[in-house]
C-alpha cells in the first residue's frame, strides 16, 4: 500500500497561435475570443489549485519559442509561481513548438518546474514528505523516435509515468512497467486503456476554429492507496465550435423552422454553461423543400 495522490495533465496551450476566423465575428465578441486560449489555460491552472493536485504534467507545445514574444512566457512564470506557492511541482516535457531550453534569458524559471529537453529521456521523481510516490521518466519531442523502448523504468520504481509530446498513439506498442503516458501533440483528447497501463492524449483546451469543434479541455488523474487510477476528463475551452444539423420536414414553414432552431438553441445554452458557442447551422431537407 502506498499514499494516495493525484495529479493534472495537459499539454497544447499553443498561446501564440490565434484563433481562426475571427472577420465574421461580431465585432463585440472578436476580443473575448481572441483571448480564449489564454482563458482557458488559467482554467487549467485554477483547476490545479482547486483540486489541490500533488503534480502537473505539461505534454508540450506551451506556446512557440521560436516567436519570442513576451506575453506567454510571462503569463506560465506566474501560474507556475501560483502553484509553487502551494507546493505543487511541474513536470514540463518540451514539444514540438516549445523548449524549455530557450527559456527567455535572464528570466528563471522557479523551482517547483522541472524540464524535460528532446535529446536525452531523463527521470525525475515526486516525493512528499520525503517518501517517492511517483517516477516520472519524461523526454520532448523528437521526430526520430519511434518507440517506447527507451521509457524504460525499474519494475520496483514507485508509479511510473511517461512524459512526451507526439509520436506515440493508441496502436504503439509500450514499453513496460509504465502506469500511465502523458502524450501531447494532438488537439484531440483521448484516453486508451492497456493491460496494467493508461495512454493518454490531452488535446488542447482550446479548439481554434470548425475543424476543432466540441469539447476540449484536461485530465485529471487519481491514483489511490493501492495504486489503482481513475482519469477525469475536465472541459477548459472558453470558447466552442459545435456544428449542428437539423432535419427539415418536406412541408416545414419557416416558423416551424425558426421554432426548431430556438429550441436547440436552448437547449445547446442549457448544456454548454458558462462558455461561448459558435454554431454552425446545416439544414438536411427532404422532398421538394419549399418553405411557406
Amino acid at each position: 500500500m502506498s499514499e494516495p495522490f493525484r495529479f493534472l495533465h495537459g499539454s497544447d496551450f499553443r498561446l501564440d497561435q490565434p484563433m481562426r476566423n475571427l472577420v465574421a465575428i461580431p465585432a463585440h465578441l472578436r476580443a473575448t475570443i481572441a483571448d480564449a486560449p489564454y482563458t482557458a489555460a488559467t482554467r487549467f491552472f485554477d483547476l490545479a489549485l482547486t483540486e489541490a493536485v500533488d503534480f502537473v504534467l505539461l505534454a508540450g507545445n506551451l506556446f512557440e519559442s521560436e516567436l519570442g514574444s513576451c506575453r506567454p512566457a510571462a503569463f506560465l512564470l506566474h501560474q507556475f509561481e501560483r502553484l509553487r506557492e502551494k507546493g505543487i511541482q511541474v513536470f514540463w516535457a518540451a514539444g514540438e513548438t516549445d523548449h524549455p531550453d530557450r527559456w527567455p534569458t535572464g528570466v528563471e524559471l522557479p523551482d517547483n518546474v522541472v524540464t524535460f529537453t528532446a535529446s536525452v529521456i531523463e527521470e525525475a521523481t515526486f516525493q512528499r514528505r520525503g517518501k517517492q510516490l511517483a517516477t516520472v521518466v519524461g523526454a520532448g519531442y523528437d521526430s526520430r523516435r519511434n518507440t517506447t523502448s527507451d521509457f524504460m523504468v525499474e519494475s520496483t520504481a514507485p508509479w511510473p509515468v511517461a512524459l512526451t509530446c507526439g509520436g506515440i498513439d493508441s496502436g504503439t506498442s509500450l514499453a513496460k512497467n509504465i502506469r500511465y503516458w502523458a502524450v501531447g501533440g494532438g488537439h484531440v483528447p483521448s484516453v486508451t486503456e492497456r493491460t496494467a497501463t493508461v495512454l493518454v492524449r490531452s488535446g488542447t483546451p482550446q479548439g481554434r476554429g470548425q475543424g476543432e469543434s466540441g469539447a476540449r479541455g484536461c485530465h485529471l488523474v487519481r491514483v489511490d492507496a493501492t495504486g489503482t487510477s481513475r482519469v477525469q476528463f475536465h472541459e477548459l475551452d472558453a470558447v466552442r465550435w459545435l456544428p449542428q444539423q437539423l432535419a427539415i420536414a418536406e412541408n416545414a414553414s419557416v416558423e416551424d423552422i425558426q421554432n426548431l432552431l430556438g429550441e436547440r438553441g436552448l437547449k445547446l445554452l442549457g448544456d454548454h454553461p458558462e462558455r461561448l458557442l459558435l454554431v454552425s447551422w446545416h439544414l438536411a431537407t427532404s422532398g421538394a423543400f419549399e418553405p411557406e
